[in-house]
């Protein structure tokens, strides 16, 4: 049965109860459940105190402006469980469309990237002595040091994501346990739309090289973590929630001087290392679409040519420097 006198800050009470009891029989995750609360928190602060869902109407999202994909999404989502909890008859926002997802199409220079990394972990200039600044940062390193933590911990997540071309929250989520180092590769089980997959893909594997394994291995010695601790930790020695690491990039970005456009955002690091496996710093020839696809752990090479960005001139230098390995049998640094 409807219920007409039902508010709608009570509705969002219900549906969080419902999504964090879905959390605790495993048929959810808590990744979810804070995925809703930053976007329907916004939303919700728009709408008149106590209002009731039978006075929500469609205007009640599309005049707010500023809608995207992900928002539209939660708000359908939530009128759509209230619906098949019979709340309400039907939900107002059923034919909504939702904007096109934004598609992140920048990519790091060389340079860009050591701007980025070096304003990682800084903290904004301020007026103070040159005894205090110094008493601060001798109390940062002590306290990083104390609780095992690298002293530019947000640098190091960085660095090691364009190394792995890993997604940011598989960054987040990577134990010491995961990591095997006999063959220097670091296999998640729990992965990204797993069930989805159709190859059946038991692990998704992160190769280390060696500038990252000879870090981890410092960490590891350092450390002395057990198999369930995390690798990257923030600076006080604790792991790295998603708000902290886009607090964090947001920060260094207007550090690095990198808000012109586009914005800089961790996933940027990912879609570097893609386009960079495709054309190659140093010269050699690119790798093939499907061999970045399997690097990144995508099932298929749509989304792979989504996260590759090449000007024509670096298309071209890519088919000439394969056709030049295909003449030789090997790689050719010139042009």
């Amino acid at each position: 049965m409807p219920s007409p006198n039902l508010t709608l800050p009570k509705l969002v009470e219900a549906f969080f109860a419902y999504l964090k009891a879905e959390v605790t029989a495993g048929r959810n995750k808590p990744a979810t459940v804070a995925y809703y609360e930053r976007l329907l928190a916004p939303w919700l602060k728009t709408m008149p105190a106590g209002i009731l869902i039978a006075d929500v109407h469609t205007y009640h999202l599309t005049a707010t402006g500023g809608l995207t994909w992900h928002r539209v999404q939660a708000v359908q989502r939530l009128f759509t469980w209230a619906r098949k909890q019979q709340f309400l008859p039907a939900s107002p926002f059923a034919d909504v469309q939702k904007p096109p997802p934004g598609r992140r199409e920048r990519t790091l220079s060389r340079a860009e990237a050591r701007l980025l990394l070096r304003a990682c972990d800084r903290r904004p200039t301020r007026q103070r002595t040159t005894r205090r600044v110094s008493r601060t940062v001798e109390r940062h390193v002590s306290a990083a040091a104390k609780a095992g933590a690298p002293v530019r911990p947000l640098r190091w997540m960085l660095m090691a994501m364009c190394r792995l071309g890993a997604r940011p929250h598989e960054m987040r989520n990577i134990r010491w346990r995961d990591l095997h180092v006999d063959t220097w590769q670091i296999e998640m089980i729990a992965y990204k739309a797993k069930a989805r997959r159709r190859d059946r893909m038991k692990a998704r594997i992160l190769l280390v090289d060696s500038v990252l394994a000879r870090v981890l291995m410092t960490w590891q010695t350092r450390r002395n973590p057990k198999p369930d601790d995390f690798v990257f930790l923030n600076s006080d020695g604790k792991p790295w929630t998603s708000n902290a690491v886009g607090n964090g990039v947001r920060r260094a970005r207007r550090l690095a001087g990198l808000d012109d456009g586009e914005p800089v955002v961790a996933y940027t690091q990912r879609h570097t290392a893609a386009t960079r496996a495709a054309n190659p710093l140093d010269g050699s020839p690119g790798a093939t679409l499907p061999q970045i696809a399997s690097w990144l752990g995508q099932a298929s090479t749509r989304m792979t040519e989504r996260y590759i960005n090449l000007k024509t001139e670096d298309m071209r230098a890519v088919g000439q420097k394969a056709a030049a390995v295909r003449r030789s049998g090997k790689p050719k640094n010139g042009h």
